[in-house]
Parts: structure tokens; C-alpha cells; sequence
């Protein structure tokens, strides 16, 4: 499809990199650390900001607006390029270079995705999000689906926000982080009456939110940007209200619980100034109606952070006709130097950003880079229904690279591996389990004094058992059938989780005392 440019002029950065969950999307839960959770750390994903003393600037570290752009060549100064008052005392008086341990702004950094955003959707990249009928209706313009966002943010509205997201990246969040807390209810980490669709521990407040109206980015016939340009977010994180279950306390914190209160207020009008631009925050249009999307957020972020326009076309979907052959071709694809046909066979809805970034992505690939002479000759796999996709497991396989075939195939617990020469080489869990607890038993000796509990004993192989039945990921749509990698990769988290039995929290409480 024929599209607009992206313009992204002014949007240099020197922020740091964010991780986002188009990298990682879906809510995932990680199996309790053995000496309770870090509360130390901010919650929802918002870093942490240290307080500088009065007069002693920290190092490597800017305030929005301190720098701009082109002052600095080479760390010398420029003459008439300070104005009087720009720096505040005993930062960077006029007439000087940065101070030790500060470096110029860098332009172009990869990866840059605007500190804003993240407070603006840390509570979907956290994954947390509210366990309800997902039935929300969309916004008749990308700015009013910013803005519901953001305003729903403010009020701690869970609901709210889930609603006014892309309808695939909420059923995404919601079938994950559904299923991560009924796995932590299960471990007694989270009470049982713990519900995502509350805030606990957790209060937002948005205020003064204004967006450039006039200065919406159309980016196609389908993704637009809004430009949120003044106003204040601010976030209150109390440990003490989080919903631990009682039992998981007094293992983590046998001394007494430590709580900690804490509170961040991020102004947008800062954050415009350091950026030399708004902040923009992207919308997908679905069904008629404009939903704020939190991976084409990221895309566009990274995009204009680099000054790179969003391709002119996208890469349409083009599905399978059952989740098998969808697997299959897509892992034919990769690995025999057809990537586009690969970006085809991805879920639409769920990865539409990797559709209409796929032209751009395949630029960078150069010709037969991705060619590894695979075919995949025979295909026999499983199959499982788990949280709103199917899951394909691998049962049989025959390959071929470069003329010589190769098979494996699953026995039980055990994998058979034939070499092209005939050989066989046979991997069972027994073997892997023994392999790792064996290590893992003289460091436990080593460090504690004491032998490797049996519970953990077990849980390594029950952990190890059920990644055997591990499997790729898919979805339906429109009648056709695509890979989901999200959903793939959060299925392995949630195999820890699944792993693990209450009696192995207390085992690895005791460890790490």
C-alpha cells in the first residue's frame, strides 16, 4: 500500500535505550527469587532516578534541556552558543565544556524509546493488566485513542486502558497474565484473592495531559502518531500493599517485612525539551475504530529516534491452512533464504508492526544470508489447545541441509538423533536432569555446607520434562492459521511457573539464607 514518509526531523535522543514488550510482549511472571522480591527497585518498569546533591552534577547523567544539540564539537565549546541563565549554578557555567564524565549528546541512537512511554504504558509492559469481558469500543481519531490511554492511566484504571488498546496486544496481555497469576495464587507467592484488575501497591496520577492536535502524524492508512506535548505523570509505589500471600513474607523476609514508599513524577514538558520534539505515542487502526498500540509505539519510536521513514508498503499476511503447516513453513522459510515468506506466515493482528516494518527489515538482509540449504523433508508434530492459541509440539522430523539427510524423533522422554553417516545419538531428560543437578549440587555443597535438597532435585527434572513438551505457538485468523512468537516465548515462562510446586519456594527460601 501506497503510504507517507515519516517525519521524524527533531526527535534526536541521548536517552537511554528502553526495553519494550514488542521485544518481549506478553505479560510473563518470573519464579520468585529465593530472598523475596527486589524492593528496591521501582515496580512497573520505571527506572529509578538518583538524586543529585545541590551543586555536584552526576556524572553521565543530563537534565532535559541541559544540552542542545551542536554545542559541543569535539568537547570544546562554541562561542556565543551559551545564553546567560541556560545552566543553573554549579552546573555548566557559560564559556565552559561539559564536565568530567559527561560526553556530548549522541544523535541516532538504536533502540531509543522515549522514557515517557514507558510510564505511559509501564503497567501493560509489566503485565498488569485487568481480568474482564473484553469488549472495548475504540476512539474516532489517534489523539482521542492516546488520550483514553493516558487518561485512563491517570485514574489507575486498569479497565480502561486495556479497552484502549489494540484489541490483539489486550487479549494478548490478558490470556498471559491471567494465567501467570493463577500459577502464583497456585505457589502461594500471591494471595488468593489477589485481582489484576486493582492496582495494588500502585497509584498513578496524570494531570495537565495536552496534545498537539494539528500536529498528527499520519503514518498510513492504518497506524497514526499523536504528539503528547505538556503535562505531569506521576507514579506511587507502596511494597506494603502489594498482595503477597502471608506464607511467601515470612519466607522472604524472616526478619520482618521491609516496605518501601516511593513516588516519581515524570513532566512531559522535560521530556519534550531533552527529545527537541513531543512525545509521540502510535495508534493502529482496527475495524473503523483508532486503538493506542503499544509495539507500534516502540517501532515508532526506534524509527524516528534514527530518522528513518516507515516503508511506503508492508508485507500482507498470508497464512496456512492448519497451525502445523503454518510452523512448518514458516521454519522452512527462515532457514532456506525466504524471509519475506516467513514475515507472511506471522499473526496479523498480534505482529501487525513486523508486517508493515518487514520491508524495511528485509532490506537489511543481504542476498542468501539466511540461506542454509534446509529441507524439511517430514513433519510430524502434536497438538494442544492453551491460552486463546494452539500449541505445536515436535514429534518427528526429517531434514535436509545441503544434500545430506538427518532425523529426529521423540521417545518418551527422549530424543534420537540420526547423523547423516547413520548414526544415532539418544538425549533423555534423566540424562540432562543429572547432568545439571550434578553441578548444581557441588555448588549448593560449596555454599551452604549442606546437600542438594531432593525437592529441588525433582524440580529440575519436572522443569526439565516440561520443556520437552514445549512447542511453537499459533493463532487463527480470518480462517487462516499464523505463527505466534509472543505467545511462544511467553508458553516457555509460564513452563517455569507450571514447574514448580509450593514445597519448592520453601526450598529455595532455605537456599538462600
Amino acid at each position: 500500500m501506497s503510504t507517507p514518509g515519516n517525519d521524524s526531523g527533531g526527535n534526536d535522543s541521548g536517552q537511554p535505550a528502553q526495553p519494550g514488550p514488542a521485544e518481549g510482549p506478553g505479560p510473563q511472571q518470573q519464579p520468585p527469587r529465593p530472598d523475596g522480591p527486589d524492593m528496591t527497585t521501582p515496580p512497573m518498569g520505571v527506572p529509578a532516578q538518583p538524586q543529585p546533591q545541590p551543586g555536584q552534577p552526576q556524572s553521565g547523567q543530563f537534565q532535559p534541556g541541559q544540552f542542545q544539540p551542536g554545542q559541543f564539537q569535539s568537547g570544546q565549546p562554541q562561542p556565543g552558543q551559551f545564553q546567560q541563565g541556560q545552566f543553573p549554578p554549579g552546573q555548566v557555567p557559560p564559556g565552559y565544556g561539559p564536565p568530567p564524565g559527561y560526553a556530548p549528546p549522541k544523535k541516532k541512537r538504536t533502540g531509543v524509546v522515549v522514557g515517557v512511554i514507558v510510564g505511559v504504558l509501564a503497567l501493560v509492559a509489566a503485565g498488569v493488566t485487568a481480568i474482564f469481558a473484553f469488549s472495548g469500543a475504540g476512539a474516532n481519531t489517534p489523539t482521542a485513542a492516546a488520550t483514553r490511554l493516558v487518561e485512563a492511566l491517570g485514574k489507575g484504571d486498569i479497565a480502561g486502558m486495556m479497552t484502549s488498546l489494540a484489541p490483539a496486544e489486550a487479549k494478548l496481555s490478558l490470556d498471559y497474565t491471567a494465567a501467570s497469576m493463577n500459577e502464583l495464587k497456585r505457589l502461594e507467592v500471591m494471595k488468593p484473592d489477589a485481582n489484576p484488575d486493582q492496582l495494588a501497591g500502585v497509584e498513578l496520577k496524570a494531570e495537565g495531559l495536552r496534545f498537539d492536535e494539528a500536529g498528527e502524524e499520519q503514518l498510513n492508512d492504518h497506524v497514526a502518531v499523536a504528539k503528547l506535548v505538556a503535562g505531569k505523570i506521576t507514579v506511587t509505589s507502596d511494597t506494603a500493599k502489594l498482595p503477597l500471600a502471608d506464607k511467601f513474607v515470612d519466607l522472604a523476609f524472616p526478619n520482618g517485612r521491609i516496605d518501601q514508599r516511593m513516588t516519581q513524577t515524570i513532566d512531559i514538558a522535560d521530556v519534550v525539551r531533552g527529545l527537541g520534539g513531543p512525545v509521540r505515542i502510535a495508534s493502529v487502526k482496527v475495524d473503523g475504530s483508532w486503538y493506542a498500540s503499544m509495539f507500534y509505539t516502540i517501532a515508532d519510536n526506534i524509527l524516528a529516534a534514527e530518522e528513518i521513514a516507515w516503508p511506503k508498503q508492508s508485507i500482507p499476511a498470508n497464512g496456512a491452512a492448519d497451525p502445523e503447516t503454518a510452523v512448518r513453513e514458516l521454519v522452512q522459510a527462515a532457514f532456506s533464504g525466504n524471509p519475506r515468506r516467513a514475515f507472511e506466515l506471522l499473526a496479523p493482528d498480534e505482529m501487525g508492526v513486523l508486517h508493515d516494518l518487514g520491508p524495511l527489515l528485509l532490506s537489511e538482509v543481504q542476498a542468501g544470508e539466511t540461506d542454509f540449504g534446509l529441507r524439511i523433508v517430514e513433519l510430524k508434530t502434536t497438538r494442544k489447545e492453551v491460552n486463546g492459541g494452539t500449541r505445536v509440539g515436535l514429534e518427528s522430523a526429517v531434514v535436509e541441509v545441503n544434500g545430506q539427510r538427518g532425523s529426529m524423533r521423540r521417545v518418551q522422554d527422549c530424543y534420537e538423533v540420526q547423523d547423516p553417516q547413520g548414526q544415532v545419538k539418544k538425549t533423555c531428560a534423566k540424562d540432562i536432569v543429572a547432568d545439571f543437578t550434578s553441578g548444581m549440587e557441588e555448588s549448593f555443597r560449596r555454599n551452604t555446607g549442606r546437600a542438594l535438597p531432593q525437592q529441588l532435585k525433582d524440580f529440575a527434572e519436572r522443569i526439565v520434562r516440561n520443556f520437552f513438551d514445549a512447542g511453537v505457538m499459533s493463532t487463527q485468523v480470518d480462517g487462516k492459521h499464523y505463527v505466534s512468537p509472543l505467545r511462544t516465548f511467553s508458553e516457555l515462562m509460564l513452563t517455569v511457573l507450571r514447574s514448580l510446586e509450593p514445597k519448592d519456594i520453601e526450598e529455595l527460601a532455605k537456599a538462600g539464607k
